[in-house]
């Protein structure tokens, strides 16, 4: 395994360069600034979805949510802190935003096998793979995932709940940053 970072100096951004040799797409949900994903742009068919994020040339954007359901879904809109899954403080305020299944998302633009999964929801990353089965994890051969157990220790569970579902799925898992990064990658 041969690790590259594809920010700079931040350990979070570590992916194993097999991704350029794998016949996939990269996706990256929770793509705000396409910081994570900019390095393969010319490289890799790139498509991201976030409800504020801005389209990026050489990058397909899906303007709303990938998690568990379709339809509407209320999103705590803080920037980069955006979230669906955490409840909104009192002087948070909210919009509604479209939320599709990651199934739906892969129908909608044709992604059969992808070289990289990018999962920077703000804890929507916990749905989302609770809803996901084999079928969908037999496509993906590496996912950079932020989990947010950093923000509350109550998530501590539901961490390590979702890192054994993706075990099972397959994967091998490593820690990259102290602030809830990991990159489980396809056995």
């Amino acid at each position: 395994m041969t690790i590259i970072k594809t920010i700079g100096e931040w350990d979070y951004s570590r992916v194993d360069d097999r991704l350029l040799t794998h016949d996939g797409c990269v996706v990256d949900l929770g793509c705000d600034d396409w910081e994570f994903v900019k390095p393969f742009i010319g490289l890799k068919r790139i498509i991201g979805a976030d409800p504020f994020g801005k389209p990026l040339e050489g990058a397909t954007l899906y303007q709303g949510t990938v998690g568990a359901v379709n339809g509407m879904v209320q999103i705590i809109n803080n920037g980069q802190n955006s979230s669906t899954f955490f409840a909104p403080k009192e002087d948070e305020k909210t919009v509604d935003v479209q939320m599709i299944t990651w199934r739906k998302f892969c129908s909608l633009y044709s992604i059969t096998n992808v070289s990289l999964l990018k999962l920077n929801i703000e804890g929507g990353e916990y749905p989302l793979l609770a809803n996901m089965s084999s079928y969908d994890y037999v496509k993906i051969d590496q996912i950079a995932v932020s989990f947010h157990n950093f923000i509350d220790n109550d998530y501590c569970k539901a961490t390590e709940a979702a890192l054994h579902h993706l075990m099972l799925a397959g994967y091998a898992i490593t820690k990259t940053a102290d602030w809830g990064w990991y990159l489980a990658l396809k056995t």
